[in-house]
């Protein structure tokens, strides 16, 4: 058994408890939103009762393999990170929200997943439409040589990575999470969905697939999003840069509350300690 089955065979035994811990995001979810400013607030400042709700788990989680323990960090930064690819003349956002979810056994990282979510919240129409940008579409799609990955601040661009290729295969690596404005209820959709409905005018009509707290869950379980860190050895070294500066960056320029429309980092580690032989 490797050490990353070990670490889906304790948090199995304790789901009730890791869903207790995400439950205030899956709140800020299902919760009305006007815009997608007030919905990226709703999440950051849920973030922070989950992490509130780990700390209370004063005990090891503990199951078959051994033990674990669980906690959630999260940041955000104004400052949003933009990203130039090729066969577009537009740049668009890398993202509103990234999830990572990691495992580490003696302090080394055995296994990191990392998703990029973009929020949309429907227009103001009877039909509940929503309306799919191109380019974070093509992005999403393909993910295409990218020329520069970048925050933008005053008029400037402060690279953070430059002439990459990000390899995904992942169909959860990059999803849209659509938002019904004034309206309970959210969902996810991933890449292939997404893909279909550009067949159809870019317009996607009615909510699609997972809902996102079942998006943390699978990131958390590491059945899903796009792997880069394996068994201690890198196998998509451009991605964990990437993530690597974005991550610096977030924790560097942490802006007041409520400034600007945020780019949301959700960090979901998960330590371990298992009995071998």
């Amino acid at each position: 058994m490797s050490y990353v089955d070990d670490f889906r065979s304790v948090l199995s035994d304790n789901f009730g408890k890791v869903l207790d811990c995400l439950l205030p995001m899956a709140v800020a979810s299902i919760s009305k939103s006007g815009r997608e400013e007030d919905y990226l607030e709703n999440l950051r400042k849920a973030v922070a009762f989950s992490r509130n709700n780990a700390k209370s788990l004063t005990k090891n989680l503990a199951g078959r393999a051994g033990c674990c323990s669980v906690e959630i960090d999260g940041a955000k930064t104004h400052k949003r990170v933009w990203v130039d690819f090729q066969g577009t003349a537009t740049p668009c956002e890398i993202g509103d929200v990234m999830i990572i979810s990691k495992f580490m056994d003696s302090h080394r990282v055995a296994s990191r997943h990392v998703a990029f979510l973009q929020a949309k919240v429907d227009k103001k129409s009877k039909s509940q439409t929503w309306h799919i940008d191109p380019a974070q579409l093509k992005l999403y799609k393909y993910w295409p040589h990218i020329r520069s990955c970048y925050t933008r601040s005053g008029g400037q661009r402060h690279p953070l990575l430059q002439n990459f290729q990000i390899n995904h295969s992942d169909r959860w690596f990059s999803s849209y999470l659509f938002v019904i404005r004034g309206c309970a209820l959210s969902c996810a959709t991933s890449t292939d969905l997404v893909a279909s409905a550009c067949r159809k005018a870019n317009t996607i009509h009615g909510p699609l697939e997972l809902p996102f707290l079942s998006l943390l869950v699978q990131l958390l379980f590491q059945t899903a999003g796009e792997q880069d860190t394996s068994a201690y050895v890198q196998a998509n070294s451009t991605l964990a840069t990437l993530v690597d500066r974005i991550l610096e960056h977030v924790e560097l320029n942490d802006p007041i509350e409520g400034e600007g429309r945020p780019f949301i980092v959700i960090r979901l580690t998960v330590k371990g300690e298992f009995r071998r032989g």
